[in-house]
């Protein structure tokens, strides 16, 4: 019994010691934020990344909150997640997961860069190596998501091309014949379009919104 309370004893010495060296050291400020370390920042805005830490240097640690930091840094547009390790006794780390550009889109107010879910990025992803989708007025949400997704899926095909969305929903130039896809089963009815690409010539219109069927027009 006397081992064990001699035992019981050391260890709330030992406790007690850790604590009173824990807080002397807080009240020191040697756990207090010094360094930032910040990984795949690439073009995110780093202005705004800086204003969203401002307020945590000097603090101690322990009274950082990573979940606050964390909402602000996703509010940043073009960053879809990050992780946030505090790294004692005074550094933290961010590690940010950014959105990638799918296509552009030429609108009458300029290019802008959304990535494949359709969120508008920032113009640092503005790229020459993206395709571009035409368009003017307010498309259908619906049939935008559908024209990002199939302009991302098939840019290799579509190289050299002109995307255009109108009323009508998407149109491809290619060679000075136009491809009329619609509104849905765009991916379907461009692999249509491959069958009878061989039977056309410049100046043509092909209307591939009827199922099973290419209608030739000559263009106006």
């Amino acid at each position: 019994m006397k081992t064990r309370a001699l035992g019981m004893t050391i260890v709330s010495v030992v406790m007690l010691a850790g604590v009173l060296a824990f807080r002397w050291a807080d009240r020191e400020g040697r756990f207090n934020l010094e360094t930032v370390y910040v990984t795949g920042l690439e073009g995110a805005d780093t202005t705004a990344v800086a204003r969203a830490l401002q307020h945590t240097f000097g603090r101690p640690l322990h009274q950082i909150s990573v979940d606050s930091i964390t909402a602000q840094i996703m509010l940043i547009p073009g960053v879809r997640d990050v992780d946030v390790s505090l790294i004692w006794p005074g550094s933290m780390h961010l590690m940010l997961d950014l959105e990638e550009a799918a296509v552009i889109l030429d609108t009458p107010s300029g290019r802008v860069p959304v990535s494949l879910e359709c969120r508008e990025l920032p113009e640092q992803w503005l790229s020459e190596n993206l395709p571009v989708i035409r368009f003017t007025g307010e498309p259908d949400p619906l049939v935008l998501a559908s024209a990002v997704a199939f302009t991302h899926g098939f840019r290799r095909e579509l190289e050299g091309s002109v995307i255009m969305l109108d009323s009508t929903g998407v149109r491809v130039l290619e060679n000075e014949v136009q491809v009329i896809l619609g509104m849905d089963g765009l991916e379907e009815r461009w692999l249509s379009w491959g069958l009878v690409r061989p039977l056309t010539e410049g100046g043509l219109q092909v209307d591939l919104r009827f199922r099973g069927q290419a209608v030739f027009r000559r263009s106006s």
